[in-house]
Order: structure tokens, then sequence, then C-alpha cells
């Protein structure tokens, strides 16, 4: 019981000392090979969405005191087709175009909203953002 109560303490520590030492900024891309602010900032939604190319990069913002915003974007695809399904399986459905792409929002968890977005150009991209109100 000592050993995992020393254990405990030092993966606590570990993990704190290396939040603190993360530096923060309010907006940062990352790839799931960066671990540390792959598991800080990426909430498991977007984590879990699926994985429409094998190039892709995450994102996190909350600047300017804005509600936390985490995203995953794919290059070289345009279909949304399979974000909007898992959306669907999630309880989630579409609510209304907004200029930069579509909202989906849950009766279940109103606190969350999701915004899809398909651009052209200058390359292929789909993204899929997660934002708190």
């Amino acid at each position: 019981m000592k050993k995992l109560t020393i254990f405990s303490g030092l993966a606590i520590g570990v993990v704190t000392v290396t939040y603190l030492l993360l530096p923060y900024e309010p907006e940062m891309e990352y790839r799931e090979s960066d671990r540390v602010r792959y598991h800080l900032y990426t909430p498991a939604s977007i984590k879990q969405a699926p994985r429409l190319s094998p190039d892709y990069t995450f994102s996190h913002s909350a600047a300017n005191g804005q509600p936390d915003t985490s995203g995953v974007c794919f290059s070289g695809v345009s279909d949304t087709a399979a974000l909007k399904q898992y959306l669907a399986s999630r309880g989630y459905s579409f609510a209304r175009k907004a200029p930069v792409g579509e909202l989906w929002t849950s009766e279940r968890n109103r606190d969350v909203y999701f915004t899809v977005i398909s651009r052209v150009s200058p390359g292929r991209q789909v993204c899929l953002y997660e934002s708190e109100r």
C-alpha cells in the first residue's frame, strides 16, 4: 500500500510539473505525436472522430476570454459525410449553416456544439471543431 501511495504521488508530481513547464499558448496547433498537448487539450469527442486522411493536425484555442475550442483538420479530403455520421451517432443534429460551415447541436448537451468545415482552397481540407457555449 505504501508503494502505491508513493507511486501515485510521483505520478501526480510529474504530471503537474510537466503541465506547469509546458508553455501555454492561447492558440496552438499540434499533432497526435505531441503526446502532452494531445492528452491535455484534445477532448474525447475530437480524439474519437474518424480519421479521414493520414494527414491531420489538432488545434486548441482559448484566446481573449473566448470559450475553449478544439478541433481536428484533415488535409487532402473534401467529403464531410463521415464526420456528419459520427456527430449523428453521438446524438448531434444539423442546426444551421454558418458563414464558416455547418453548426451541429444536441438537446442532451446544450453546453457544446460542433462546427464542420470543408475548405477547397488553398488545398482540400475538412475540419471538425468542438466549442463550448
